[in-house]
């Protein structure tokens, strides 16, 4: 068979491979073209796109640059792909850069799909809260917990003795891979006993096969007194639902938690009040805002819970929340969502309730989030260590787990951030020229008054320059009138939809001739 012929048949292959997400499959049959032409466009755009899949940045890189260079015609999505390499490995003027060639090439409806200049914006807020970091000390906690493979899905008791957490790692019991879907181990789920007179975490141990089951078995959060143990189990017999582990001398076989917490769809993550008697949880289920919302239930009696409610439009997104802690105070909530203003992936971000009302998210600020995952977490009683899985760079494994001393930093109640940051957050600013005789005239010295849609009340008050230009910042969680009147009782009215902008964008651009 002709080289070419064998090399063509390689790069079907392998392309196969990377659609099925085995990734290790897709290298190995690129290596193989690789090593017969170096020099091929395709073929390092090829090992580039999949070595990002496999989160090895910098080797993407290399390979991306190379494609570049060698046809930057080479595939639609090159430019984009070096603007997403670049953000995760926080190069973010390079990022930015690639990014807008991609926006300058691409059709409007590709750059909507991929969102480019959501992306850009997040790299514009990346810059800012690296610039301002917030006090707090990382420390990687080695192979005593961490392995080569993925560590995730930390959990710690309130007292700070216990851990629990979730592997990808093999072991001498289980050493399966999933070939139906990312072709990686099965999850484990470990645990590992704080050493108080070294002052350091024990080497992790697998939970025995009561709980861990040959398929996936991953912790979703351990209750603070440490005899409850919160399961998430996905295979053919069940379709990605909670259940729930006892100690009682020993683990139990882990139970599913009844309707209505588990549906026939994905539920996900779930803390539980130090009472015991309320439980945030995160589900795909129907009616929701966005991918996996987060749900609240109360008991009801010592084995069944209250229907669901979804928490709303404040703390859920019209992307996807896939991380909920409540703190043992009971009324500050932490989650991860790639819905509202991130540095470049999932971040975490805190909200409080107020009189019945979360406050608006905030975003836990730079370390604790960077342009990579961070979306799992638990924090001791005390406020004073944060467990977190993240994609930082020193990692042993693609995720690791590390310690964060918070001694230094309240995470609980001020961060510290820039307010202006935080008004990002919350806020779009609305701008624009008011304009009369269809645009020759600027309309100066008016107002542009804007109503909230759902009270028809007056929210906002902006006023035109001489050029006829004007400014307002209003809430994004909110659509509204905007009105301006040129002779009294004339009435001009545009609608102004903020609820439908991505959560990085945040200007909205208003021109009006009156």
């Amino acid at each position: 068979m002709p080289a070419q012929t064998k090399n063509l048949i390689r790069m079907t292959e392998g392309r196969q491979a990377f659609l099925k997400r085995d990734y290790w499959g897709a290298l190995d049959s690129y290596r193989q073209v690789y090593k017969e032409n170096p020099d091929g466009a395709l073929i390092n755009f090829r090992i580039g796109e999949t070595q990002y899949a496999l989160k090895h940045y910098d080797i993407a890189r290399d390979y991306l640059e190379k494609a570049q260079e060698l046809d930057s015609d080479v595939d639609v999505d090159l430019y984009f792909l070096l603007g997403q390499t670049y953000h995760r490995l926080a190069e973010l003027e390079k990022a930015k850069t690639y990014y807008r060639k991609y926006r300058e090439i691409s059709s409007d409806a590709r750059q909507k799909r991929l969102n480019v200049s959501a992306l850009i914006a997040q790299c514009d807020y990346a810059q800012e809260m690296m610039a301002q970091a917030i006090p707090v000390t990382i420390t990687n906690l080695d192979k005593e917990i961490n392995s080569r493979f993925d560590d995730y899905a930390p959990s710690v008791t309130a007292d700070g003795q216990m851990m629990v957490y979730t592997s990808r790692r093999p072991s001498e019991t289980s050493n399966a891979v999933d070939e139906n879907g990312d072709h990686k181990y099965f999850e484990d789920i470990y645990y590992s006993e704080w050493n108080k007179e070294e002052s350091r975490w024990e080497a992790a141990e697998r939970f025995s096969e009561k709980v861990n089951s040959p398929t996936h078995d991953a912790v979703l959060s351990i209750n603070g007194s440490g005899d409850k143990l919160f399961v998430y189990k996905n295979d053919s017999d069940h379709a990605g639902d909670i259940y729930v582990s006892e100690f009682k001398g020993q683990w139990s076989i882990p139970e599913k938690l009844p309707r209505p917490i588990n549906t026939s769809y994905f539920e996900s993550s779930v803390s539980i009040t130090a009472d015991g008697n309320t439980m945030y949880f995160v589900s795909e289920r129907p009616k929701g805002l966005g991918r996996g919302d987060i749900y609240v239930s109360h008991r009801t009696s010592a084995d069944s819970w209250s229907r669901p409610e979804n928490l709303g439009e404040v703390i859920n997104t019209t992307g996807d929340e896939k991380f909920v802690f409540i703190h043992p105070n009971g009324s500050t909530l932490f989650f991860a969502s790639n819905g509202h203003l991130t540095l470049g992936s999932y971040d975490i971000f805190r909200s409080e309730i107020v009189d019945g009302e979360w406050t608006t998210p905030v975003n836990l600020g730079y370390p604790i989030n960077t342009v990579n995952e961070e979306s799992t977490f638990s924090m001791t009683a005390d406020n004073q260590k944060l467990l977190i899985s993240a994609e930082y760079p020193d990692g042993i494994g693609a995720r690791d787990i590390y310690e964060i001393d918070l001694s230094q930093a309240d995470i609980l109640h001020s961060l510290n951030i820039d307010s202006e940051l935080l008004d990002r957050q919350r806020n779009v600013t609305v701008y624009g020229r008011i304009t009369s005789d269809k645009g020759e005239k600027p309309a100066a010295f008016l107002d542009v008054i804007f109503y909230d849609t759902r009270t028809d009340m007056a929210v906002f008050t902006a006023r035109t320059d001489r050029r006829g230009n004007y400014e307002a910042s209003l809430p994004r969680d909110a659509n509204y009138i905007a009105k301006v009147a040129l002779i009294p009782g004339v009435i001009e009215k545009e609608k102004v939809n903020l609820k439908d902008l991505f959560p990085e964008e945040n200007e909205f651009q208003l021109d009006m001739d009156l």
